[in-house]
């Protein structure tokens, strides 16, 4: 089964991709990670040519995972990547799709201790990029809450994803 983690930049989808890929003993593929690899050049980089030509690549990469990797891996998906046409309708067929909610005081300090460069969320002070965090959010959270299931990500641990799998498989009829 696949596994795909989605919600806002900061919410913890590459950690705990990790997590439970080594739980699960499940490849791991970091969407991001794949579109840079395939493409040669970093997601800032990627960004300048535009967020559409971004977008395009991220499902291009998407479809590449569903193509060249198992079925038993946990993908972290980009934080818009299932707001973009069809991309969530494409991972809820292909597997189980979490959604990580993740409070904005949170994400901002998971953002500022990563140091990551994001460039929906460039430049600014803290305020300013709480203000894009929460104006993101609001854009994205009817898209997210259309995931299979849903973690808290202040109180989720390997028992809460496990507990949350579950929940899946027994209304779906499936097993790992």
């Amino acid at each position: 089964m696949r596994i795909f983690l989605i919600g806002m930049p900061g919410s913890g989808k590459s950690y705990w991709s990790h997590q439970l890929s080594d739980l699960l003993h499940y490849e791991q593929a970091d969407m991001d990670r794949v579109i840079e690899t395939r493409e040669g050049s970093s997601i800032p980089q990627l960004f300048t040519i535009g967020e559409q030509y971004f977008r395009e690549k991220e499902r291009e990469a998407l479809q590449a995972i569903l193509e060249e990797f198992s079925d038993k891996i946990v993908v972290a998906t980009g934080g818009g990547a299932p707001c973009y046409k069809d991309n969530l309708q494409v991972m809820k067929t292909a597997g189980c799709v979490l959604y990580l909610e993740t409070p904005t005081e949170a994400l901002l300090a998971n953002i500022e201790q990563q140091g990551l460069e994001r460039p929906l969320l460039a430049n600014g002070n803290r305020q300013e990029l709480a203000e894009k965090l929460s104006q993101l959010y609001r854009q994205r959270k009817e898209i997210y809450e259309q995931a299979h299931g849903k973690i808290d990500t202040v109180t989720a641990n390997l028992s809460t994803f496990a507990a949350t799998l579950e929940h899946y498989l027994s209304d779906n009829n499936l097993s790992l």
